[in-house]
Protein backbone atom coordinates (compact mmCIF):
# COMPACT_ATOMS: atom_id res chain seq x y z
CA UNK A 1 0.00 0.00 0.00
CA UNK A 2 1.36 3.27 -1.48
CA UNK A 3 1.31 6.41 1.06
CA UNK A 4 0.03 10.01 0.46
CA UNK A 5 2.75 12.25 0.36
CA UNK A 6 2.34 15.06 3.13
CA UNK A 7 2.31 19.05 2.29
CA UNK A 8 5.11 19.29 3.97
CA UNK A 9 7.29 16.36 2.22
CA UNK A 10 6.36 18.03 -0.86
CA UNK A 11 9.32 20.59 -1.78
CA UNK A 12 11.70 17.52 -1.67
CA UNK A 13 10.17 16.03 -4.04
CA UNK A 14 10.52 18.51 -6.85
CA UNK A 15 14.02 18.77 -8.64
CA UNK A 16 15.72 21.99 -7.23
CA UNK A 17 16.53 22.88 -11.10
CA UNK A 18 12.92 23.52 -11.93
CA UNK A 19 11.23 26.60 -11.36
CA UNK A 20 7.89 25.65 -9.68
CA UNK A 21 5.87 27.63 -7.47
CA UNK A 22 3.24 25.42 -6.19
CA UNK A 23 2.12 22.04 -6.58
CA UNK A 24 -1.50 20.55 -6.19
CA UNK A 25 -2.48 17.64 -4.69
CA UNK A 26 -5.54 15.76 -5.11
CA UNK A 27 -6.96 13.52 -2.10
CA UNK A 28 -10.42 11.80 -1.43
CA UNK A 29 -11.82 14.91 -0.66
CA UNK A 30 -11.22 16.56 -4.08
CA UNK A 31 -13.77 13.73 -5.54
CA UNK A 32 -15.94 14.09 -2.79
CA UNK A 33 -16.97 17.26 -2.05
CA UNK A 34 -18.23 20.41 -3.70
CA UNK A 35 -15.49 22.75 -5.51
CA UNK A 36 -13.19 19.60 -6.01
CA UNK A 37 -11.24 21.09 -3.29
CA UNK A 38 -7.34 20.67 -3.86
CA UNK A 39 -4.56 20.96 -1.40
CA UNK A 40 -1.74 23.50 -3.10
CA UNK A 41 1.23 23.61 -1.33
CA UNK A 42 4.29 26.26 -1.51
CA UNK A 43 7.50 25.95 -3.50
CA UNK A 44 8.66 29.48 -3.15
CA UNK A 45 7.78 31.70 -0.65
CA UNK A 46 7.50 29.55 2.57
CA UNK A 47 7.90 25.61 1.09
CA UNK A 48 5.70 23.58 2.08
CA UNK A 49 3.12 26.01 3.57
CA UNK A 50 -0.45 24.30 2.28
CA UNK A 51 -3.71 25.99 1.74
CA UNK A 52 -6.91 24.10 0.40
CA UNK A 53 -8.71 25.97 -2.44
CA UNK A 54 -11.65 25.07 -4.96
CA UNK A 55 -10.33 23.56 -7.87
CA UNK A 56 -11.46 26.18 -10.16
CA UNK A 57 -9.24 29.13 -8.22
CA UNK A 58 -5.85 27.16 -8.41
CA UNK A 59 -4.65 28.51 -11.71
CA UNK A 60 -5.37 32.10 -11.15
CA UNK A 61 -3.50 31.43 -7.81
CA UNK A 62 -0.65 30.12 -10.40
CA UNK A 63 -0.78 32.88 -12.31
CA UNK A 64 -0.27 35.15 -9.81
CA UNK A 65 2.06 33.69 -8.13
CA UNK A 66 4.09 33.32 -11.42
CA UNK A 67 4.07 37.18 -12.02
CA UNK A 68 4.79 38.19 -8.89
CA UNK A 69 1.66 39.93 -8.34
CA UNK A 70 0.69 38.03 -4.85
CA UNK A 71 2.68 36.01 -2.39
CA UNK A 72 1.23 32.50 -1.45
CA UNK A 73 -0.17 33.77 2.31
CA UNK A 74 -2.09 36.29 0.34
CA UNK A 75 -4.38 33.05 -1.02
CA UNK A 76 -4.24 31.50 2.40
CA UNK A 77 -8.03 32.00 3.89
CA UNK A 78 -7.15 33.12 7.79
CA UNK A 79 -10.19 31.71 10.37
CA UNK A 80 -12.09 34.67 11.16
CA UNK A 81 -12.35 35.91 7.46
CA UNK A 82 -14.51 35.25 4.81
CA UNK A 83 -12.12 33.23 1.40
CA UNK A 84 -11.19 36.06 -1.39
CA UNK A 85 -12.78 33.98 -3.60
CA UNK A 86 -16.10 34.22 -1.77
CA UNK A 87 -16.23 38.02 -1.79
Amino acid sequence: MSRAAEPGQVPALVPPEEHTTLVALVDARTFAEPGRPLTVVDLYDTPGHSAVLPCREVGSMACNLEIGDMDFDEFVAMQSEEPWWEG
